[in-house]
């Protein structure tokens, strides 16, 4: 159960999702971190800037510096200085540090999307290793933190959300299709991020009275022409 003290690494797979990281990450800051505190190791951290490399060469060091700063200035803290175990039976051995900084660091939680390591936090072999719990995402937004975080949090960070697709000029958007789609932008079938965290929006923030009226005020905001003063 979340506690004030609720601590919880986020996997490199977390970090690779802009919209995964930024709704966990923002929702923590937003609160002061009241109801949670993420981390990341240092081993998670290398892990993001390699496969950010691979998947946008184009990518400069100091852009990719940039965005391991913002991580690094968004989380608790960040969990170093662990030897990594030989375990029989672990699902991947690549994934032992994740592991290991768990272990290591005392969380609650491992907040992950990667199934081979929710499936095996399922066995007896993982429950006897693990003293923390394993979890998506998408379980970790609408089982966990909805229970704990008032709704007036949530439309904060929904509205926040729609001014930064504002600002980047975009005119149709849906915050929630990004965490239920089923197909990724080039029509490639995906698995969805947080489908019940979808449902939790949609049911629960987007119609709110308070959120519909200051969204509704943006957008029409973003419609009216800026006026320019006459030199």
């Amino acid at each position: 159960m979340v506690t004030p003290d609720y601590s919880v690494l986020l996997d490199t797979n977390i970090l690779m999702s802009k919209t995964l990281r930024d709704w966990i990450l923002i929702l923590a800051q937003e609160s002061n971190f009241k109801f949670f505190q993420p981390y990341v190791s240092s081993g998670i951290l290398d892990e993001f800037g390699y496969k950010m490399r691979r998947r946008k060469p184009e990518l400069d060091d100091g852009a990719l510096e940039m965005c391991k700063k913002q991580i690094r200035d968004s989380t608790w803290d960040i969990i170093s200085g662990f030897q990594v175990p030989h375990i029989p039976g672990y699902p991947d051995k690549n994934d032992l540090h994740v592991h290991a900084a768990a272990d290591h660091g005392g969380m609650h939680a491992l907040i992950t999307h990667d199934t081979k390591l929710l499936n095996f936090a399922t066995t007896p072999e993982g429950q006897d290793i693990q003293k923390y719990e394993t979890m998506s995402a998408d379980d970790f937004l609408t089982k966990q933190l909805t229970k704990r975080v008032p709704l007036s949090l949530f439309a904060q960070v929904y509205i926040g959300h729609i001014k930064h697709a504002l600002r980047l000029g975009y005119k149709d958007f849906d915050v929630c299709k990004a965490l239920d789609r089923t197909k990724d932008r080039q029509g490639n079938k995906q698995e969805p991020l947080a489908p019940q965290f979808a449902r939790f929006l949609r049911t629960h923030i987007i119609n709110r009275p308070d959120v519909t009226t200051v969204v509704d005020r943006m957008l029409e905001e973003s419609r009216t022409p800026s006026s320019l003063s006459s030199l």
